[in-house]
């Protein structure tokens, strides 16, 4: 049972990522509605799978991100809390600095 749930919990990440990573290439491309999509599933697949640490602090950066590529202000805002909120629990400092920096390029500290 316990291969099972690795086996499991391996595949989620890898789909975490896959769709991680489209949602990054149209967030480049600026096209917001299958930005949106693929951060969408990014979350859920984060969510349903329990992923936690550096997976679940960029799967609310990814949907961050599309919000804000959409225009959506007030959705964008909502998951830059909520990816700080699950950033500052991220246990490796190196990778705490590098997401920070990447959620930074959504929201300058200008902002």
């Amino acid at each position: 049972m316990e291969d099972r749930l690795e086996l499991h919990k391996s595949f989620a990440i890898k789909c975490f990522n896959g769709e991680w990573l489209i949602s990054r290439v149209y967030a480049i491309l600026k096209r917001a509605e299958p930005c949106l999509y693929h951060a969408d599933r990014c979350l859920k697949i984060t969510l349903e799978s329990n992923l936690q640490d550096f997976d679940l602090a960029f799967a609310y950066e990814a949907v961050a991100r599309a919000c804000k590529l959409a225009g959506d202000e007030v959705e964008s805002a909502k998951y830059i809390l909520q990816a700080k909120e699950a950033g500052a629990k991220i246990v490796d400092k190196n990778d705490q600095a590098y997401f920070f920096s990447e959620l930074e390029t959504i929201q300058p500290r200008s902002e």
